[in-house]
């Protein structure tokens, strides 16, 4: 690609800054009180260019600490140095993986995870009862409400 790139005189971007940009995120995420983040597994790769750093990068423009789930995480020390707020890897350490890859297995173990995780973190906002939670991603309504299913 840079070959390419270099003979007809363009830039290369990562696919996900493309994405970011196109979905307006750092409009999106301008009034949020944190991001969540995810992938399947989490280690020193995902800071190399995968969606989870891309978010990050614009979380910490905008000062927003940010969240990162995943399935299983390695590298947890590197992955909090390049400033991620707090990991969570949602399946049990004695949980074969062929079970946690089931589908109704891995949604209930991402919802206790975000269960566990907003309890804690919401007593750490101010007047947090007193306001809706907005949220952005697929488990949000039109007007940034949660989902409740």
């Amino acid at each position: 690609g840079g070959a390419l790139a270099a003979f007809l005189k363009t830039e290369l971007r990562s696919g996900i800054d493309l994405l970011l940009e196109a979905n307006h995120f750092a409009e999106l995420i301008k009034d949020a009180d944190w991001v969540i983040t995810g992938e399947g597994k989490a280690d020193k790769q995902t800071l190399m260019g995968k969606v989870p750093a891309g978010v990050l990068r614009a979380t910490r423009q905008a000062d927003i600490p940010t969240l990162l789930i995943a399935g299983q995480i390695e590298n947890r020390e590197e992955l909090l140095n390049a400033g991620f707020h707090r990991l969570c890897a949602i399946t049990p350490s004695n949980m074969p993986l062929q079970q946690a890859m089931r589908k109704e297995m891995a949604e209930t173990n991402l919802k206790h995870a975000l269960e566990k995780i907003l309890k804690e973190e919401l007593t750490k906002i101010p007047d947090a009862d007193k306001q809706p939670a907005r949220i952005f991603g697929p488990s949000a309504t039109k007007d940034g409400l949660p989902q409740l299913r």
